[in-house]
């Protein structure tokens, strides 16, 4: 994945009042949200994270799909299970 879009994730998720060391726990939290094969959009998944305690933290369309887009490029295929460790790879392997 290139360095660009980690760091601009990291940016704008840190602008939306994330500490890096919170960003590989959304990732997840997010991954386990998308539904693959289905049309979701950033305002299902704000209401699904919401629901699930990310309360602080709404998505615009650019977020959205720039986090998807890295999930992406780092592996992440359906909601097959990854590891702590694989979402921190992600954000920390800058």
């Amino acid at each position: 994945m290139p360095y660009d879009l980690r760091q601009l994730l990291i940016q704008r998720l840190s602008h939306r009042g994330l500490e890096k060391n919170q960003i590989p726990g959304f990732l997840r939290s997010l991954a386990n949200s998308i539904d693959i094969g289905k049309n979701t959009n950033y305002t299902l998944i704000n209401k699904r994270m919401r629901n699930i305690g990310w309360d602080d933290i709404d998505f615009d369309y650019r977020t959205f799909e720039l986090a998807r887009n890295c999930l992406e490029a780092g592996g992440f295929v359906g909601q097959e299970y990854k590891t702590s460790k694989w979402y921190e790879e992600i954000i920390f392997s800058l």
